[in-house]
């Protein structure tokens, strides 16, 4: 009797344990809901402004230097460095590409995609309103220079040259102020047009047939049509003496002349000079849209179509301003910041936002008692390219 009570207990256990495996279990009890988290409050964005990002300085005798150019396609750039001819470098790292023979007393480059040749402009020599000399020819892809050059090509007295991709033409302003169109392939003169100026200060295109020509001695503009080839106008912007630089902007469409400032030929003693400034010029009708402030001294105008930027370089200030292009017709002064004694001349590479400028090193020796040899003196192996670039400064 016992072992069957103990029995029927063992089989009542099984089942409630069967039983209670069967039971479905409990939900959990629902969790409350978790309190949002905060948002991450953004970063404030730094200030940028217009800083020294390294530089790299080449050997070789120095002297009066021209502006650089920017092949970016190859990502190049070639610096006519004077006395030590013309000289290209990697735009990328800076590395040394190329010294392209048979260009001492470079000053002046210019550059034709289409046939790949370089032509520069080089002389000894350096008169008051800057150099004038003769075009030698090389080809891009081995930098060898192109014989026989025609001679009434290669006795041209020239100051600037511009390359226009419009009408595939060469133009040279020579120190007549003429201006002298050469066909890149034929190395052949095709036309001759006088500017109604002696003082050429600078060249610019719009890249659709027309030519900008700035006549300091005429406090003008001269356009010209380069289809044509002829003057088509000559504009005298209100309020600008002594037009010494320009740069065409290609995005907003207008015309940036840098003006020295001064009272105007046979002006009233008492009549207040005209400020130094640069006229925003409207291409279409010659109109003067706007006026912008610009360093004492300024000689060079670049514009950077990438970053939507305008700098105006002063050697003499050893300044540049920085002026942005909030839209396609207004610019606003960003900064203006310090570079170096000499550094007047430059170009925008706009893939990398940098601004390159070129200088040396220089002693201003005393004279003798008898007034003689005293002046500027550049030091040889100083030649220097800076790379400047907007960078946070806080």
């Amino acid at each position: 009797m016992t072992a069957v009570l103990r029995l029927a207990g063992v089989l009542l256990l099984a089942l409630a344990g069967a039983a209670h495996a069967q039971a479905p279990a409990r939900p959990a009890p629902p969790r409350p809901p978790a309190a949002d988290a905060p948002a991450a409050t953004p970063a404030p964005e730094k200030p940028l402004a217009l800083r020294m990002e390294g530089n790299i300085t080449l050997r070789g005798p120095t002297g009066r230097w021209g502006t650089p150019v920017v092949d970016d396609l190859n990502r190049r750039i070639y610096l006519p460095r004077g006395p030590a001819g013309l000289s290209v470098l990697s735009l990328d790292g800076f590395k040394p590409v190329a010294e392209v023979p048979e260009t001492t007393g470079s000053f002046a480059v210019a550059l034709d995609p289409e046939t790949l040749r370089g032509f520069s402009a080089g002389t000894a020599d350096a008169a008051a309103d800057g150099p004038a000399g003769a075009i030698s020819v090389f080809d891009q892809r081995g930098f060898k220079p192109i014989p026989n050059v025609p001679e009434p090509v290669k006795a041209l007295r020239v100051r600037h040259l511009l390359y226009d991709a419009a009408t595939k033409q060469l133009a040279a302003a020579t120190e007549d102020g003429v201006l002298t169109l050469i066909d890149p392939a034929k190395l052949a003169i095709t036309g001759t047009i006088p500017l109604q100026g002696k003082r050429v200060t600078a060249l610019a295109t719009d890249r659709r047939g027309r030519l900008f020509a700035t006549l300091a001695d005429q406090d003008a503009v001269a356009v010209v049509n380069l289809v044509s080839r002829e003057v088509a106008t000559i504009w005298r912007p209100e309020g600008c003496r002594q037009p010494v630089a320009m740069v065409f902007d290609s995005i907003g469409m207008r015309l940036i002349v840098a003006c020295r400032g001064g009272r105007a030929e046979g002006a009233r003693p008492d009549a207040e000079p005209a400020r130094e400034s640069a006229v925003v010029i409207d291409p279409l009708g010659g109109r003067v849209l706007g006026r912008l402030p610009i360093p004492a001294g300024t000689e060079t105008l670049i514009h950077d179509p990438v970053q939507r930027l305008v700098y105006a370089v002063s050697a003499a200030a050893s300044a540049v301003t920085v002026f942005r292009q909030p839209d396609a017709y207004r610019y606003e002064a960003l900064e203006t910041a310090g570079t170096r004694p000499l550094a007047g001349f430059g170009v925008a590479d706009g893939r990398t936002g940098r601004l390159l400028l070129a200088t040396a090193e220089y002693v201003v020796v005393a004279p003798q008692p008898d007034g003689t040899g005293g002046g500027l003196r550049l030091l040889p192996n100083s030649f220097t390219l800076l790379s400047m670039k907007r960078l946070p400064f806080e």
